[in-house]
């Protein structure tokens, strides 16, 4: 699912719900696609690694990681006026969000949507709920600085 901002600021979140049976090679949640450079994957990989990837950077892909294995999690991404995407997360809806990353957009944000993939033998459901999208400034909410940084993606 896969759809185009009506605005330069936005909030597009989701919860993810993963069931693995067997096998660990899979990559969900919410997927950011650009103008001209590329796309950036946010979510749950191999259920080992809570991160914000950007493929097209090979040199250094991985923008964010840190260690996770819950099988639920609430992810959410902002895009603000002055071209700044964050990247925010929580185990539980009553939960404040967490402010796991924010950096300057490479190219503004042509698509926004939902991504779930494997790559090699796996037995795994993910189940997307509880969909949001907002428009304009009501959409960049407080959130906690957590464990989160800054980083320039360009």
């Amino acid at each position: 699912m896969l759809l185009s901002p009506a605005s330069v600021a936005f909030a597009f979140e989701t919860e993810t719900m993963n069931d693995v049976k067997f096998g660990g090679c899979f990559h969900n949640g919410i997927i950011v696609k650009f103008r001209s450079k590329g796309k950036m994957m946010f979510g749950c990989a191999r259920r080992k690694l809570l991160g914000v990837f950007y493929p097209e950077r090979t040199d250094n892909y991985e923008l964010y990681a840190r260690p996770e294995v819950d099988a639920v999690h609430g992810l959410r991404v902002e895009a603000s006026d002055a071209g700044k995407l964050r990247f925010l997360a929580r185990h539980d809806a009553g939960e404040p969000w967490e402010l796991l990353l924010e950096l300057d957009a490479p190219d503004t944000v042509d698509r926004i949507g939902l991504f779930s993939k494997t790559w090699e033998p796996t037995e795994q459901t993910t189940l997307f709920s509880n969909v949001k999208y907002v428009t304009g400034a009501r959409a960049i909410e407080p959130a906690d600085a957590g464990r989160g940084e800054r980083y320039d993606a360009n």
